[in-house]
This record gives C-alpha cells, structure tokens and sequence, in this order.
C-alpha cells in the first residue's frame, strides 16, 4: 500500500488530492459519498475555489489510502 502525502500550505493541493483521487480510483461522486459532502464541493476543492479544511483532508486521505 502506497503512502498518500498532501503537502500543507501548497497552491495546488486541490490538484494533488485530485491526483490522489484518481491514483485511487475513486470518482469524483464516490469519494464526496465516502466523505460526507457534496460531489461539488470536493469539486471546488480539487479546483481550488475552496479551501479544504484540516479534518476533512484527514479524512479524504483516510478514504483513497483504503483499498477500494
């Protein structure tokens, strides 16, 4: 099992956790399911038009480090 890192503080951790997601092989609709919100909002976040906060990166990371 790979280790999925997010670096804090970064401009474009939208795109790494898009670019995890994928790794993962998850949907944008079924991981949003996973975590508890809206397929937009991770949509936003992955973009960058929302910031993500602390606990739901944690557990975002939790998710796509789990085999599917």
């Amino acid at each position: 099992m790979s280790k999925i890192a997010i670096k804090e503080g970064r401009d474009n951790k939208g795109l790494e956790l898009k670019i995890a997601r994928l790794r993962a092989g998850f949907k944008q609709y079924e991981l949003a399911a996973k975590v508890g919100i809206a397929p937009t909002q991770l949509c936003e976040i992955e973009t960058g038009r929302r910031e993500v906060p602390a606990e739901l990166l944690e557990r975002i990371l939790t998710v796509i480090s789990r085999p599917k």
